[in-house]
């Protein structure tokens, strides 16, 4: 049975991953950060990680065709069985190619591109009052998502920290690496049907239940076809 996959994309603090992790509980579609898989692979040894760690320890960049072969990795996996979002991935048009073809060879089908909407004053003022765990990795925000202790996480009691790429100074470069290089794909996918564009503003909730109503369209168009 085909598997339908599902691609989250839009710059940092857009909300690509908690979007995912709520579709992920409400549809049952595997989670999978790009970023997460590399720094996984890296950390197992595995032959690919191992290659990606001896490119990032001399200061390059993984190539598409490394990330890629993660990739298809990853969704083999059996968590993977009854689909998967993939939240920020690909970033180039060269990456959406390759994945086209990825997708094709397994037989799956693209259920929908999700393009998260913000502007980059929104992006920044997200960004940079994030605040995370040194521990288990739980961030929150000075003003949104305040800790009791801006010091502690509310969860495990450790130490909390600014990261390095959360100053504006970074942040305002990786947007414009953002829009150099990834938004190209808005017009990629526009072309082929299958971008949805959602603006991520306002409560959590009622964006979230814009994106189910996408979500369940385009499953419904699924079944039809």
């Amino acid at each position: 049975m085909p598997r339908s996959v599902l691609l989250l994309f839009g710059p940092s603090g857009s909300g690509k991953g908690t979007y995912s992790k709520l579709i992920e509980k409400k549809y049952g579609m595997k989670h999978l950060s790009v970023g997460d898989i590399l720094r996984s692979e890296v950390k197992t040894g595995t032959p690919l990680g191992l290659q990606a760690k001896t490119i990032m320890e001399k200061g390059g960049l993984v190539a598409d065709q490394l990330i890629i072969d993660m990739v298809r990795s990853r969704v083999q996996q059996p968590d993977c069985s009854a689909g998967y979002i993939l939240d920020g991935f690909p970033r180039t048009l060269g990456q959406a190619g390759a994945f086209q073809s990825l997708v094709e060879e397994y037989g799956d089908h693209f259920l929908a591109v999700l393009h998260l909407k913000v502007v980059d004053e929104m992006i920044v003022k997200r960004l940079a009052g994030r605040l995370q765990c040194t521990n288990c990795g739980m961030s929150f925000h000075v003003e949104e998502n305040p800790p009791k202790d801006v010091q502690k996480c509310d969860r495990c009691g450790e130490q909390l920290f600014h990261r390095d790429d959360d100053k504006e100074g970074a942040i305002r470069r990786r947007l414009e690496v953002y829009h150099r290089q990834t938004e190209p794909l808005v017009s990629y996918y526009t072309g082929q049907g299958m971008l949805e564009e959602i603006c991520n503003v306002g409560d959590i909730d009622d964006v979230f239940a814009r994106i189910c109503s996408l979500i369940d369209r385009r499953q419904e168009g699924l079944r039809r076809s």
